[in-house]
C-alpha cells in the first residue's frame, strides 16, 4: 500500500514550479499521485530521511549524491544557465536506504541560474557540520563527481558563493535556524570555499 502525503502551494508561483518538476522526467523524486484543488498535490511518501542525519556520507553516497544534482539540473537549461532547487537545505534532501538512492522534495523556488549558485548554497549547510578535515573531503569527492558531468567555473564560483552567503544567512536568520551541534571549524570550512586549494579543485580536468 502505498502511503501518502497532501502538499498545498501557498501561490500559483510555487504551484507552477512545484508542476513543473512533477511532469519532467526527472525521477528522483516522489511520485506525484494526483492533484487536487486549491493548489494541491497529493505524493508519494518515501520512506527517507534527511541526507545530513545519517550517521556518514560515504563515497558512494557523495557521488550519487552529485549525480542527483546534476540530473536536477539537466532538467531544463536557459543558456548557460541551468533549473536550480534554489532551497536544497537538507531537509528537502532525503536518502532512502531502500532504494538506495536521493531524492529531492519542495521544488517550490526552483529558478535558472548558474550551477555554482545552487552548489555552493549547499556546500554552505556542509560548512555547518563537518569537521575541516571531512569538509574538504567531502566537497572533493562531491565537486570531482559533479564536474565529470557538468564543468564548473572558478570566475562564476566566487560571485556565486558571495550571494550564496546572503541567501543563507537570510534564511537563517527569517527561520531562526541554528545547527544543533555547529562545526567549531565553520569559519575555517567556510573560508577554504574561497582559497586557492579550493579553486584547483575547480580547475581540475
Amino acid at each position: 500500500m502505498i502511503k501518502y502525503y497532501k502538499k498545498q502551494c501557498s501561490s500559483e508561483r510555487k504551484f507552477r514550479n512545484e508542476l513543473f518538476v512533477y511532469q519532467s522526467s526527472f525521477p528522483y523524486k516522489p511520485k506525484l499521485i494526483e492533484i487536487i484543488q486549491p493548489r494541491t498535490f497529493v505524493l508519494e511518501k518515501v520512506d527517507a530521511i534527511s541526507y545530513l542525519d545519517l550517521p556518514e556520507l560515504t563515497v558512494t553516497m557523495l557521488r550519487k549524491l552529485a549525480d542527483t544534482i546534476f540530473r536536477f539540473h539537466s532538467v531544463a537549461r536557459f543558456e548557460d544557465k541551468v533549473l536550480c532547487h534554489w532551497d536544497n537545505q537538507p531537509q528537502n534532501i532525503l536518502w532512502s536506504e531502500k532504494r538506495q538512492s536521493f531524492y529531492l522534495i519542495d521544488f517550490e523556488d526552483i529558478r535558472f541560474a548558474a550551477p555554482e549558485a545552487d552548489l555552493a548554497h549547499l556546500l554552505l549547510f556542509w560548512a555547518e557540520i563537518f569537521d575541516y578535515d571531512t569538509f574538504k573531503q567531502h566537497a572533493f569527492t562531491f565537486l570531482t563527481s559533479y564536474q565529470r558531468k557538468n564543468k564548473l567555473s572558478v570566475n562564476n564560483w566566487e560571485s556565486a558563493l558571495t550571494k550564496a552567503k546572503m541567501r543563507f544567512t537570510r534564511r537563517r536568520n527569517a527561520y531562526h535556524k541554528q545547527e544543533a551541534h555547529p562545526s567549531p571549524e565553520r569559519q575555517q570550512n567556510i573560508d577554504y570555499l574561497s582559497s586557492g586549494e579550493f579553486n584547483s579543485v575547480l580547475r581540475a580536468p
